[in-house]
């Protein structure tokens, strides 16, 4: 663990610096908050221990611990059909990790297929109930992948890794055939949320469709829903913690097939689609890649060859050890971000040393994804950062 020292010229409270990395900085961190929250207030340091002792760190509920599993279908235990499985499942894990469809196509990756089960962590066969009375259970291999070899894997063909923060996206669909327009929600009596859950899995994205309650619709209309009614929409999901809101309308043409229209609500930004297919799944099918595209072309990291220093980010805001720990899981998870360390402790903020991944445009593009941290000052959209930045951390 890196010495701790007091610098007597600032103040009475004193600044606390070290460094910190592994596993000791959780431990180094709770000895320099109750040094300095002694320093402050010796009641603080009574409500920091017992804070540490309640808290782990936060779990985002929008985080994707299955990011590295995948879900493939099988009719049998046989050998041939696993191998072909997990093959499947390797295939899917690449493209919700690189954020890329086509790196099935890719010959660093291609190469690899053959091997795929080196991959493997560990699988294992479960049964799903038969959706209606007489269909038989459809059984699935379930396989997870480790972490490290398929990072390691992406990085060596050149490929961009998008980590499992991603936003929490909320869906808010109208369809329309002919016996008039109707909102889609978990509890309808449909099979296109489960649809579109389903692809969104097989593309990493984290999607919640609203329950359409009194609650729901006392601020949200089936019109708001059509004519994409932008700020209803986002308040009606601040009750989901989504971070975003795709909101989507599908009709039926005269002929049969289907269109859909879609807009994405993400921070400042609009971005709009369209869609048609034979099926309301086909279209469900175009749009979660849309978005899914969309969102890897902009916050997947491409490694850089880590030459460039850390980058500081002081976190202000910061007033106990549960406060700590929220910010520190956060940026542990960001995918710019490849290691955290601590630099500087002082009353109510704390400066992280940041090594990244990929460069600080990315780190500012990613924290701007995230609803915890705001930036103190308004940072431009160049390219030329500081190599400082200045955030506070919002209840």
């Amino acid at each position: 663990m890196g010495k701790i020292g007091r610098d007597s010229s600032i103040g009475g409270h004193g600044v606390y610096r070290a460094g910190f990395s592994g596993q000791a900085r959780l431990r180094s961190a709770a000895y320099l908050y109750r040094a300095s929250f002694v320093l402050i207030n010796k009641r603080k340091i009574i409500f920091a221990v017992l804070t540490l002792l309640c808290t782990a760190l936060v779990a985002k509920a929008d985080t994707l611990k299955t990011l590295y599993q995948a879900n493939v279908p099988v009719t049998s235990h046989a050998s041939k059909e696993h191998n072909a499985a997990v093959q499947d499942a390797f295939k899917t894990v690449l493209i919700k990790v690189s954020g890329n469809d086509a790196i099935a196509t890719l010959p660093a990756i291609r190469n690899q297929f053959s091997r795929a089960a080196s991959f493997v962590q560990q699988y294992s066969y479960h049964q799903q109930a038969a959706a209606a009375e007489g269909e038989k259970p459809k059984l699935f291999l379930q396989v997870n992948f480790d972490r490290v070899a398929v990072n390691r894997l992406l990085r060596k063909a050149g490929q961009a890794l998008w980590g499992e923060n991603r936003p929490l996206i909320a869906v808010w669909l109208a369809m329309k055939d002919p016996n008039g327009p109707v909102l889609i929600g978990s509890d309808s009596n449909s099979q296109l949320p489960l649809d579109f859950k389903h692809e969104a899995q097989q593309r990493g994205l984290p999607i919640v469709f609203p329950l359409l309650d009194l609650s729901d619709m006392s601020s949200v209309s089936l019109d708001d829903v059509w004519n994409f009614s932008s700020q209803n929409l986002l308040d009606a999901s601040k009750r989901y913690n989504s971070e975003a809101v795709l909101a989507g309308r599908l009709v039926q043409t005269p002929i049969g097939s289907w269109q859909g229209n879609w807009v994405l609500l993400y921070g400042y930004e609009h971005m709009g689609w369209q869609t048609s297919g034979k099926t309301p799944e086909d279209n469900i099918h175009s749009i979660v890649d849309d978005v899914a595209d969309a969102l890897s072309a902009r916050y997947a990291v491409l490694e850089s060859s880590g030459g460039d220093g850390p980058v500081y980010l002081t976190v202000s805001g910061i007033h106990n050890f549960k406060d700590y720990a929220k910010v520190l899981g956060h940026l542990e998870k960001l995918s710019p971000v490849s290691r955290v360390d601590i630099k500087e402790v002082s009353p109510e903020q704390i400066e992280f040393a940041l090594q990244l991944a990929g460069g600080q445009q990315s780190l500012v593009q990613v924290l701007a994804m995230k609803s915890l941290l705001t930036p103190e000052a308004r940072i431009s959209s160049c390219i030329n950062y500081d190599s400082s930045l200045q955030y506070r951390l919002i209840k």
